[in-house]
């Protein structure tokens, strides 16, 4: 009976320091028309819209900014036209890789 009730706290115990390792995807838009999401297990900001604005009032204030020390990888999705300064100016000099999905049409 003292075993049982030892393994039982035991268990009990472990489970206080069990972490979730759960991916969350955050996501948003702008009154602009940005869409954007930040995934949290593959450290993904991807956003699309036709133009990426910044703030340069108050840089802050662009909501992906709460990502800046986070993102290893950037996805601009098709149809993004221009990235304004401002956009990404809370953001340390970035190391990780930006992707940028075009369609260069048929080539006619």
């Amino acid at each position: 009976m003292k075993k049982i009730v030892i393994a039982i706290v035991l268990l009990l115990a472990g489970s206080c320091f069990v972490i979730p390792c759960e991916a969350k995807i955050h996501k948003g838009k702008t009154k602009e028309g940005i869409t954007y999401q930040y995934d949290t297990k593959s450290k993904t900001l991807t956003m699309s819209g036709k133009i990426i604005k910044g703030n340069l009032k108050n840089p802050q204030k662009v909501p992906w900014d709460k990502w800046s020390g986070k993102a290893k990888k950037i996805v601009l999705k098709e149809g993004v036209e221009s990235v304004e300064e401002g956009a990404f100016n809370e953001y340390p000099p970035y190391k990780g890789s930006l992707t940028m999905q075009i369609n260069l049409g048929t080539g006619r």
